[in-house]
């Protein structure tokens, strides 16, 4: 029985049960899942006879980033030496004195890169037993937009002090509400602060690697659908500094390079998801033309470039570039002449769930006349 419900606004009876649908989404989700053996909760709408859709957390682009999470954290729980691929990341939480575990914190990067405008997007679902979701509690966004998803199931034997913790709407961990013994630390808050803070220092990490490019020559970016890096080949490709008419005191160098001038991002370019890499060419021999190749692989777990497509997933591919100008050229080799001061975009298809390794190479084509 739900006791004088609030519909503000909603005068439609088969809109209010819909209401009731996605409160039981937002809220239960978790017992909507088949973990083997079913949801642990039927669930079933109707209006005026007719059937209201109910909770299908995996088929939502937001839940199924929770619900993905939870399935991961719960293998975990079950499996210790349960390992996930790159999108899931598990952190215990524990006080340090006296050292308890206080639950696992699972979290993911979202499937696409693009914001779903969800006011869901940057949070870590609380969960104790039985399981439903106490709260959403807000965390630090990360610095290259991409939306990150967690849950946080607490410990069976830390339970009692998290229900403690709530109100009589058990909507919120408040953590003035369970007493600790005096010089004992407050699970609650510890629990709390060290999921913020994980965040906080992710976002942190981010910040500074967005400053600049890597040293040898590599930069990741962490991305909802892999890591992008980036390689460079060529002369002085590889930590090679500002030069150009803008730099005092530079000097033009003999040999072309190229070199990556920001972090790699992801667009959209007729509806499919490509990573950008911009360069900008240094150096060469005035009235040379220039041809920059670029290339794309895989990247495995160890590092290594894969040589094929995995089973089952596809290989980047090559998209255009973009000059400096706005034009959009879709040969895989661009030519260019020298001098060249404007930065130039490669474009790539990016694939789900994989890690992708850019390389630009640069080679001078001497004109006859010189």
């Amino acid at each position: 029985m739900v006791v004088a419900p609030e519909f503000a606004g909603v005068e439609n009876g088969r809109d209010r049960v819909a209401a009731i649908a996605d409160a039981a989404l937002k809220w239960a989700w978790p017992h909507a899942l088949d973990l083997e053996k079913g949801p642990n909760i039927r669930f079933e709408f109707t209006a005026d006879g007719e059937s209201v859709p109910g909770p299908k957390p995996l088929d939502d682009p937001v839940y199924r980033e929770f619900a993905s999470a939870y399935i991961e954290g719960r293998q975990r729980i079950l499996d210790p030496g349960y390992g996930s691929n790159w999108q899931t990341t598990f952190t215990s939480i524990h006080s340090k004195k006296p050292k308890r575990h206080l639950g696992l914190l699972t979290y993911r990067v979202s499937h696409s890169p693009l914001a779903t405008g969800s006011e869901l997007e940057n949070s870590v679902a609380l969960l104790r037993d039985p399981r439903m979701v106490v709260k959403y509690l807000p965390v630090a966004a990360q610095p290259n937009g991409v939306p990150v998803f967690g849950v946080f199931i607490s410990a069976p034997d830390m339970n009692k002090e998290f229900a403690k913790s709530e109100p009589v709407t058990h909507d919120d961990w408040v953590y003035q509400k369970t007493a600790a013994a005096k010089g004992m630390p407050n699970p609650v808050r510890i629990a709390l602060d060290n999921i913020r803070e994980t965040f906080r220092s992710l976002s942190a990490q981010g910040a500074k690697a967005a400053n600049g490019v890597a040293s040898k020559g590599a930069s990741r970016v962490a991305a909802a659908l892999g890591s992008l890096l980036s390689g460079f080949a060529g002369t002085g490709a590889e930590e090679q500094p500002p030069t150009g008419p803008g730099v005092p005191g530079a000097r033009r160098p003999r040999k072309a390079a190229v070199r990556q001038v920001a972090t790699a991002t992801l667009d959209l370019l007729d509806e499919e998801v490509v990573a950008q890499y911009k360069f900008a060419v240094t150096g060469g021999r005035p009235g040379n033309n220039l041809a920059i190749r670029v290339a794309a692989r895989v990247v495995t777990e160890s590092g290594g470039n894969e040589s094929a497509s995995p089973a089952d997933a596809e290989m980047p591919r090559f998209a255009g570039w973009v000059t400096g100008h706005g034009a959009l050229f879709s040969e895989e080799v661009l030519t260019v002449s020298l001098p060249y001061d404007h930065e130039i975009t490669a474009m790539f298809t990016q694939p789900a769930d994989a890690a992708i390794r850019v390389t630009a190479t640069v080679e001078e084509l001497e004109i006859a006349s010189n």
